[in-house]
C-alpha cells in the first residue's frame, strides 16, 4: 500500500490544546484510507484535546476549544529545528526536535470567522512514524533544511518503509516555517541628561541573537527621533532611538525586533554661568540726563527683560532705584538678578556777585544778585550793617518748588545752599544841628543846643565853642552884641566818624520899646476899623 506522510504530528505540551497532524495513508491506487484520528480531552491532562472528528481533507488544522471540533488551520506553522535530520525510530516511538521559535500562532476560526488568536513559544516538535504490518520497517530518514527565516519543505530524504510500502509525501508537500527570531531591546538613556551642547545618546542591549551572532553583524539602523541636543522645551516630546534591521543584510533577515522604539528621553536646561551686577559706589551725582540700569557686558544669546519689559529702564531725578532682571537663555534655566542705582543730589554752588558799593552805618542791606539761572541770593533776615561788623550770611532763594528734590547745599549748613560774605561798612557821616535861637538880643540871652542826627546829645564827644571876630573863643554863650561863629565838634564813636558842624550867631543890641508899642497900637486900630465897615457893608447889601 501506498503511505501518504500528509503532516507531522506536533503537540503543545504547555498551554490549553495539544495539537497532532495525523499521517493520511492511501492504498495503491492512491486512494486515500482515512485513519479517523478522534479528538477528545485527556482527562489526565485538562486543556488537552486529541482528534475526535474525522479528516477528510489535507491540510493543518486546530482543535477549537471552545467547541471540542477540529477546524481547518489556516496559517502557516513556524518553527526553528534544532537539527539537519529527523532520525527515524522503530514503529511507535517519538522522536522530539526542541522546537526554539518565539512567535507561533495559530488563527482559531468559527465558520470562517476569526474568533481567537493562541501562541506558543518554546514548544516541541515532535515525530512519530505510524506502525507497519509486521514483517516490515522502517528505515533511513527523513530532512529538514536547517537554514534561517523563511519556508522549507521536509523532505523525505531517505525515508523507506520497506518493499511493501511506497512512502510519499502530499501534493503540497510538508512545509514548516522558520520564522525570524525576535530580538528584545533595553533602552538606557543618557547618564547625564543636562544639556551641554553636545547630542546625548540612548544605549541599548540586544537579547535574542542566536549562537555566535553579535549586534555588529546583524545591520542594525539607528535613528535619532527628535532633537537630543538642546534642552527640550516645555510640552514637547524630548528625542528617541529608533532602531531597525537592514532588510539587506542576509543574517538580520533572522530576526525581527519586538520594541524598536525606546522611550522619549528628555535634556533638562543647563545652569546658566551667575551673572551679576555690581551697583555704583557711591552712586551717581544728579546732572540733568537719563542714566540707564541695565546689565552689561551681556551678549547677543541673551535676551533681558527688565520689571518684565523689554525696554531699558532710565532715572534722571535723584532717588534709589530698584528693577528686577530676568535673563533667559535658550537651552539655560532663566536666572532673575537685582539691579539697584542711587542718584544723588548735586551739591549746588553759587556765589553772589561782590557789593560794589560804599557801605554806612545805618543803610538798609543792599540786594545781592548772583550767576544763577535757578534763582537768586538774598541776605538772611534779622541782619543789619554795621562798621564793627565784617561777616554777613546769605541764603539761595530758588525758582523752582522742586529745587531742593534735585539739588543740596553742604553738609556744614544744613544741606541748604547758603554762605558767608565779607563787606566793609563805613562809619556814618553824622548831622549836626543847632537847635535855639541864633538871633539874640543882648541881655536876654537864651541856651542854645547842639543835636546829632536831629537829637540832643548829652555825649562828652561832642563841644560847641563860639568864636568872635577878634578871634576870641568861648566855650559857653556869649552876652555881648555881635556875630560870632558857633563851631560844634563830634569825636565820633563806633556808628559815626568825627565831623565838626559850622554856623552863625548873632547878639543884637537892646533897643527902646516904647516906639514899638505906639506903632503897634496904631496898626490894630486901623484893623479894627477896617474889619466893622466890611460888616455895615455886608448887612446892607444881602439885607
Amino acid at each position: 500500500k501506498g503511505i501518504v506522510l500528509k503532516d507531522m504530528k506536533y503537540s503543545l505540551l504547555e498551554g490549553p490544546v495539544d495539537k497532532y497532524f495525523e499521517y493520511t495513508m492511501f492504498d495503491g491506487s492512491n486512494r486515500r484510507i482515512d485513519i479517523g484520528y478522534n479528538a477528545y480531552q485527556d482527562t489526565d491532562r485538562p486543556g488537552v484535546y486529541f482528534f475526535q472528528d474525522t479528516i477528510y481533507q489535507s491540510g493543518n488544522y486546530y482543535i477549537d476549544t471552545n467547541l471540542g471540533y477540529v477546524r481547518r488551520e489556516e496559517n502557516i506553522v513556524s518553527f526553528d529545528l534544532g537539527k539537519t535530520e529527523l532520525s527515524y525510530l522503530n514503529a511507535g516511538e517519538t522522536e522530539t526536535i526542541d522546537v526554539d521559535f518565539h512567535e507561533l500562532y495559530f488563527y482559531s476560526y468559527s465558520e470562517n470567522v476569526l474568533s481567537r488568536r493562541l501562541t506558543m513559544f518554546g514548544k516541541k516538535f515532535e515525530f512519530t512514524p505510524p506502525s507497519l504490518i509486521t514483517g516490515n520497517s522502517w528505515t533511513g530518514s527523513m530532512r529538514a533544511q536547517l537554514a534561517g527565516a523563511g519556508e522549507y519543505s521536509i523532505e523525505k530524504a531517505t525515508l523507506n518503509a520497506g518493499t511493501n510500502y511506497i512512502v510519499n509525501m502530499s501534493e503540497a508537500g510538508i512545509k514548516y516555517t522558520v520564522d525570524r527570531a525576535p530580538l528584545y531591546v533595553t533602552f538606557t538613556g543618557p547618564a547625564d541628561n543636562v544639556y551641554d551642547g553636545t547630542a546625548k545618546d540612548i544605549s541599548y542591549e540586544v537579547f535574542g541573537l542566536i549562537g555566535n551572532d553579535n549586534v555588529d553583524i546583524i545591520g542594525l539602523i539607528e535613528y535619532m527621533e527628535g532633537d537630543n541636543v538642546a534642552a527640550t522645551r516645555s510640552g514637547y516630546n524630548g528625542f528617541r532611538l529608533n532602531l531597525s534591521i537592514d532588510s539587506e543584510n542576509k543574517v538580520g533577515a533572522n530576526y525581527y525586533l519586538t520594541n524598536s522604539i525606546s522611550s522619549y528621553y528628555f535634556i533638562n536646561p543647563a545652569i546658566m554661568e551667575t551673572i551679576t551686577f555690581t551697583p555704583i559706589e557711591d552712586g551717581i551725582v544728579y546732572d540733568g540726563r537719563r542714566h540707564e540700569l541695565k546689565l552689561e557686558d551681556i551678549d547677543s544669546s541673551y535676551t533681558v527683560r527688565y520689571n518684565g519689559k523689554e525696554n531699558i529702564p532710565s532715572f534722571v531725578n535723584p532717588g534709589t532705584y530698584h528693577v528686577t532682571a530676568l535673563v533667559t537663555k535658550e537651552n539655560y534655566i532663566p536666572q532673575t538678578v537685582n539691579l539697584s542705582l542711587t542718584i544723588k543730589k548735586a551739591v549746588y554752588s553759587v556765589v553772589p556777585n561782590p557789593v560794589t558799593r560804599t557801605l554806612y552805618y545805618g543803610d538798609t542791606m543792599p540786594t545781592l544778585t548772583c550767576p544763577s539761572e535757578e534763582g537768586t541770593v538774598r541776605f538772611i533776615d534779622g541782619q543789619y550793617l554795621h562798621p564793627a561788623i565784617t561777616k554777613y550770611y546769605w541764603e539761595f532763594v530758588p525758582f523752582r518748588s522742586d529745587f531742593y528734590d534735585l539739588y543740596q547745599g553742604k553738609a556744614e549748613n544744613n544741606y541748604l545752599v547758603k554762605g558767608e560774605m565779607t563787606l566793609n561798612v563805613q562809619k556814618a557821616k553824622p548831622s549836626l544841628q543847632i537847635s535855639g535861637n541864633l538871633v539874640q538880643v543882648e541881655e536876654t540871652p537864651t541856651a542854645l543846643q547842639a543835636l546829632i542826627n536831629g537829637k540832643s546829645s548829652g555825649s562828652e564827644d561832642i563841644s560847641v565853642t563860639f568864636h568872635s571876630t577878634d578871634g576870641t573863643v568861648y566855650t559857653s554863650l556869649p552876652t555881648a552884641p555881635g556875630t560870632y561863629t558857633v563851631v560844634v565838634e563830634y569825636a565820633g564813636d563806633e556808628f559815626y566818624e568825627d565831623t565838626t558842624y559850622e554856623t552863625t550867631l548873632t547878639i543884637k543890641e537892646k533897643e527902646n520899646m516904647i516906639w514899638l508899642w505906639i506903632t503897634g497900637g496904631v496898626i490894630a486900630g486901623l484893623a479894627l476899623l477896617s474889619a466893622l465897615f466890611f460888616i455895615i457893608r455886608k448887612q446892607k447889601t444881602y439885607a
